[in-house]
């Protein structure tokens, strides 16, 4: 049976976006990692409910929270040194434990800890109401403070999301103008060349073939060599300036307005697609393989659990 040959660019496509994903990923986790945007979102997050600045200060230099610290022996912990990850349940027992510590606090009963809190703050208004609710019960008042730092927790998740957000476009951005990954063109290069087309469609059934993907949903790990072979394959066509010093004067020279403004679309359809993440185009080419195969991929991974998802 004849495959039209869309199918092959749209497989060709699907190819270049995971390989180019892949690297914007393992980018993206080292700037976040280099910029320690976890633990900084983490630590304004927890300062914003924490408003009673005696609490905060006690909060954060408990012996529980230093043990965290990205510099356990530090006496303050800073938006720098704050841990990237605390658990609901030791959240609770660290406040808890500052309440104790805190002003006119007396006794162990949620009411008696209040009393050392500053008046007319939010805390101070949160902790009340899950006192109350609590029946100034303990047990039951750590449980609620840890339904409620589950909830900051969410918001602090979407806060970081939208700073990986950010992260991810310009390291997207960066890649695709440096690689010259132009779906326009790339599209055009594969249409009009049959043996390129035959390779690619070859290279993304060995990068299916030799991939893993975790069961936890993260992003699918694939062989190094299918990885490097498939760059061999799109480079220095259609991937990348072509031919050796084009980023002249002399060879850009060649670009008209016209040119520009359509490579420029290029690269802009290229961002957004690499920004949708590895997994999502991992699965796509899941399903558009087997369409040129006729078939079942042998030894392509499945999915027990969950596909994979994540951030680029």
């Amino acid at each position: 049976m004849s495959i039209p040959p869309i199918v092959d660019i749209t497989i060709g496509l699907v190819l270049v976006y995971l390989v180019l994903s892949l690297l914007s990923t393992s980018i993206n986790e080292a700037i976040a990692g280099f910029l320690r945007l976890r633990g900084k979102v983490l630590f304004h997050e927890i300062n914003k409910i924490l408003d009673d600045a005696q609490v905060r200060d006690g909060f954060w230099a408990s012996g529980l929270m230093r043990s965290f610290s990205r510099q356990s022996t530090a006496q303050h912990i800073s938006a720098k040194t704050a841990p990237s990850y605390v658990e609901a349940h030791l959240f609770s027992k660290a406040l808890v434990s500052t309440l104790a510590k805190t002003g006119d606090a007396k006794g162990q009963k949620p009411s008696e800890l209040l009393q050392g809190l500053g008046k007319g703050t939010g805390l101070e208004d949160v902790l009340k109401q899950i006192a109350l609710d609590a029946d100034n019960t303990l047990e039951l008042f750590h449980s609620g403070i840890e339904v409620w730092f589950d909830a900051v927790m969410d918001r602090a998740s979407g806060v970081y999301k939208r700073h990986l957000t950010v992260v991810s476009g310009l390291s997207a951005a960066i890649i695709v103008v440096m690689a010259d990954a132009d779906t326009l063109e790339i599209s055009k290069s594969i249409w009009q060349d049959d043996a390129l087309r035959q390779a690619v469609v070859e290279k993304a059934q060995a990068v299916l073939s030799n991939a893993t993907v975790s069961e936890t949903g993260a992003v699918p790990t694939v062989d190094a060599t299918a990885l490097s072979n498939t760059f061999s394959t799109l480079m220095p066509h259609p991937l990348g300036w072509s031919g050796n010093g084009c980023i002249t004067t002399a060879c850009l020279g060649d670009y008209d307005l016209q040119d520009w403004l359509a490579k420029a679309f290029g690269w802009i359809l290229s961002t957004l697609a690499v920004m949708l993440g590895a997994p999502f185009w991992f699965d796509r080419l899941q399903q558009l393989v087997p369409l040129r195969t006729s078939g079942p991929l042998r030894g392509a991974p499945t999915h027990q659990n969950a596909s994979p998802h994540g951030t680029p």
